[in-house]
């Protein structure tokens, strides 16, 4: 088990595959609340 923890999560290609998952994250969320804002500031 250890073996796959070192091999698989804790890889730089994971960590890297990650960050651009979690880049893309943020920027969905901020255009929600951004969005979100917006509206209720229109209506």
């Amino acid at each position: 088990m250890s073996r796959v923890v070192t091999s698989e999560v804790l890889s730089m290609q994971s960590h890297c595959w990650l960050q651009d998952k979690r880049m893309e994250e943020v920027e969905h969320l901020t255009r929600y609340v951004y969005n979100l804002c917006n509206y209720s500031n229109d209506h």
